[in-house]
């Protein structure tokens, strides 16, 4: 299980000084309501795009965020990686979460959900948006900054996603 939501080692570390200088705190709304599921239940299909996240903007970029990781969540715990696949471009790790889902057996899928938001910042960098999502992970005590980097292409796609330190 720790290699489900540990899959394509998220090592590299991406400084998110770097970015802006003053990155701004984006609190997204949740794009999709998993308290009224049960925990052991998948959802039935794919989350939906909340229109927010076409908004070129920071606001946009960060629920673009917590609608992928939703998609990751959703993909995790049913194998399915369609969308997963189509709002990820050139991303590696994201290509070997989906490679990883697509092959772990049902009995072996998270019963809730792998990844949890906990807060997001949003920066620049040249013309993509680099979000920092707080994410509580699956089975770990602590929580873990991911560093997200996402370009505007209708409504956005995530080129990379990192361990932040």
């Amino acid at each position: 299980m720790k290699k489900l939501v540990a899959a394509g080692a998220l090592t590299a570390a991406l400084s998110l000084s770097s970015c802006s200088d003053d990155p701004e705190v984006i609190e997204p709304e949740p794009t999709v309501d998993t308290s009224t599921s049960s925990p052991g239940t998948p959802l039935p299909t794919s989350p939906p795009l909340p229109s927010r996240a076409s908004s070129a903007s920071s606001t946009g970029a960060a629920t673009f965020v917590r609608y992928w990781i939703d998609l990751f969540n959703y993909a995790a715990r049913t194998g399915k990686t369609r969308d997963l696949r189509r709002f990820s471009d050139g991303c590696e790790p994201c290509t070997a979460y989906a490679n990883d889902f697509e092959q772990l057996p049902s009995w072996q899928r998270p019963k809730t959900v792998p990844w949890t938001v906990t807060g997001m910042k949003v920066g620049r960098k040249g013309d993509n948006f680099v979000v920092a999502a707080d994410v509580r992970v699956l089975g770990e005590t602590e929580e873990r900054t991911l560093s997200f980097q996402v370009r505007r292409k209708d409504p956005f796609v995530v080129r990379d996603v990192k361990e932040a330190r």
